[in-house]
């Protein structure tokens, strides 16, 4: 490329009339050009329409990929769509692998998002303990803002969904004043607390009795 810019400069202080070979050559490094000029830039052009955005904690990635490569997150959290790409850990359900893609695919995504809210929202701590036996749940990662009506108001595929029916159950309970059973664990279940997000130790849960009342 160097040679033929050369080889163009040469040619314009010379002031010489061009050869049709000399001008098809040089139509060829025009494009050469370009090309080295676009090319580069498509990547961050495509990046820019995609809209990608980082995850929301990090630290919570960073601590899940330190753990055995069979590790099974249970949440409700958007923030779970992330883990399988960040930490490359599993998740027992999100709103980005409960799409509609077949019948039966859908019906196991529907029934464990079910469940997944009725424990997460039940009062007996029995329902989460049935949860980590039945999938083998090492971690549930919940967001600060998890039990209150206002949360699961604002989610759309909550709302939009074939299990809203439970999602209303559950915010009607807590806007009876029912306190989760999972709201009222030991600090010790406690295995990470970073910003907005808390992941609980599914075994120290099994250990646990239910509140009283």
């Amino acid at each position: 490329m160097h040679q033929a810019t050369a080889w163009l400069k040469h040619k314009q202080q010379q002031q010489m009339p061009w050869t049709v070979k000399q001008m098809l050559w040089a139509g060829v490094y025009g494009v050469c050009l370009l090309i080295s000029i676009i090319v580069p830039a498509i990547p961050l052009a495509f990046i820019s329409l995609e809209n990608w955005k980082g995850s929301a904690a990090p630290q919570v990635h960073e601590f899940l990929a330190a753990q055995p490569t069979a590790t099974l997150v249970a949440s409700l959290a958007q923030e779970a769509d992330n883990i399988p790409a960040f930490a490359e850990r599993s998740t027992l359900v999100g709103e980005e692998f409960a799409l509609a893609y077949h019948p039966k695919y859908y019906a196991v995504m529907e029934q464990r998002a079910t469940e997944l809210i009725e424990a997460q929202y039940s009062a007996d701590l029995a329902a989460a303990k049935a949860m980590i036996q039945q999938y083998g749940i090492d971690y549930f990662l919940i967001e600060s803002t998890a039990f209150d009506p206002t949360y699961l108001l604002s989610r759309k595929w909550f709302m939009h969904s074939s299990f809203t029916p439970t999602v209303m159950e559950a915010i009607a309970r807590l806007q009876q004043g029912t306190i989760p059973a999972l709201a009222q664990l030991s600090p010790d279940c406690t295995a990470l607390a970073v910003d907005t997000f808390r992941l609980l130790n599914a075994d120290c849960i099994l250990e646990q009795s239910s509140p009283q009342f």
